[in-house]
């Protein structure tokens, strides 16, 4: 999903009552793994993230610590947002937002919202000029619903499909 071609407003969407929204910093990032391992849990393909798979995908260049955010829910970790930037267009620079999520008990709470828009706004603050992401579509999570809300269209959509290779088991 991207919101190219058209500008948008950025309100700013504060975190709920309760919560906090606090800058991706190293004493952070154990904080945000763990959110994202308990988030994406559930999600088709994903499988925990091991502390030194998490250092290695901070690493990258395209990383940026200043787009990137946690929240905190009465002091306790509670979503995260991992954002990224490119310039694969001449002219342009991309804020991605590479992940968000938010533990299963922060859900529909306002903290997903309050991040995304936090980071658009700080990467539109740090001349970023158009911001994209990759959400699956069927996720029970709610996620492409919150992107659409946030001024997020399709651009382009894709299938994965897959086949057993083993036979089917016997039935008793």
């Amino acid at each position: 999903m991207s919101d190219r071609g058209r500008p948008t407003e950025l309100p700013p969407v504060p975190a709920p009552p309760g919560a906090e929204i606090a800058v991706f910093t190293p004493a952070r990032s154990e904080d945000a793994r763990l959110i994202r391992n308990e988030a994406f849990r559930d999600h088709w393909g994903s499988t925990p993230t091991s502390a030194e798979d998490w250092a290695h995908y901070l690493a990258g260049r395209a990383f940026r610590p200043e787009c990137s955010f946690l929240a905190y829910a009465g002091g306790a970790p509670a979503g995260f947002v991992i954002s990224q930037e490119y310039a694969d267009i001449p002219g342009v620079r991309e804020l991605f937002i590479a992940t968000l999520g938010t533990r299963l008990a922060a859900r529909k709470q306002g903290i997903g919202s309050a991040l995304l828009f936090r980071a658009l706004g700080e990467g539109r603050a740090a001349g970023c000029t158009l911001a994209s992401l990759v959400v699956d579509a069927g996720s029970p999570t709610g996620a492409l619903g919150l992107y659409e809300r946030a001024g997020f269209t399709v651009d382009h959509t894709s299938v994965t499909q897959s086949k057993s290779l083993l036979p089917k088991p016997l039935l008793p």
